[in-house]
């Protein structure tokens, strides 16, 4: 009975060891949800390539990333219906955020990136 005991207490702390590794890493958020998607385009109405597209929690949590295509366009999915906030930035350019609403269906989302002089200066007529 000795041996046994002793077999058991072995068998025993591999699977707990197992059991502590698999819990560690943080849960990844579902993105089984409608996305979101549009394109993001500089002043001039070109599509800014290499954008980053952050979704972002209404509590903060960063719940997806993702970066343009070279014709501005991206497809962010999301967890679920629900409001979120959703982040887009690229060199050059201001960043830019917007809370979304999204239903149950994709919504289509474009994003206007403006020059470095300012966060409205795309609306502004420029000194010559």
């Amino acid at each position: 009975m000795g041996a046994g005991a002793l077999r058991k207490s072995t068998e025993a702390e591999p699977q707990a060891a197992y059991g502590s590794i698999e819990s560690a890493p943080a849960p990844v958020p579902a993105t089984s949800g409608p996305s979101i998607e549009g394109q993001v385009r500089d002043a001039e109405g070109t599509g800014v390539d290499g954008a980053t597209m952050k979704l972002i929690s209404l509590t903060g949590r960063q719940l997806g990333r993702t970066t343009t295509r070279p014709d501005g366009r991206y497809s962010m999915p999301t967890p679920g219906s629900g409001s979120y906030v959703l982040t887009a930035a690229a060199d050059g350019h201001q960043p830019r955020s917007a809370t979304l609403e999204v239903g149950e269906e994709p919504l289509a989302y474009d994003v206007l990136l403006a020059g470095t002089g300012g966060p409205d200066d795309a609306g502004l007529p420029r000194a010559r």
